[in-house]
């Protein structure tokens, strides 16, 4: 879809594995017309014409959305994630888990589900990622992953 929200690389391994190392940056709202927020807000809003979607663009939701349902066909093509992001939000792997939502990729299409609040925790939970610094460090609070 053009957005720039990821890039990756995908490595074959031994026997056939495959890894993919994805980056992401999930753009903070932030006020001035030419901001990469306000970029996205204008191409998801004209995106969101041409496929007849009604409902208001909102850039860190449709990010979320777009990125677990790649990810989750990925993996169904038997790829393992290892996934680097600036989200701009706190993620606790000891709260409640968040529910799953499986979701369909469709490259030239926006990802589309009503029930999906567009959380980072959704996305960790579906595809079944785990936070390195939790798993790592057994004292809580673990180290900050930002200064």
């Amino acid at each position: 879809m053009g957005l720039g929200w990821w890039t990756y690389v995908t490595l074959l391994g031994k026997g056939s594995k495959k890894i993919t190392f994805i980056t992401t940056y999930n753009a903070y709202p932030s006020t001035g017309d030419r901001t990469y927020y306000h970029q996205q807000l204008r191409l998801l809003s004209r995106m969101n014409r041409e496929q007849l979607i009604d409902t208001a663009p909102n850039p860190r939701r449709q990010f979320i959305l777009d990125l677990q349902a790649w990810i989750k066909s990925i993996q169904n093509e038997g790829h393992t994630i290892v996934l680097a992001m600036d989200a701009h939000v706190v993620f606790n792997p000891d709260s409640d888990p968040s529910p799953s939502h499986n979701l369909t990729f469709d490259p030239k299409k926006l990802t589309k589900n009503s029930k999906h609040y567009g959380k980072l925790a959704t996305l960790v939970s579906t595809c079944h990622l785990s936070l390195p610094l939790a798993t790592h460090h057994a004292d809580r609070p673990f180290p900050a992953s930002h200064i």
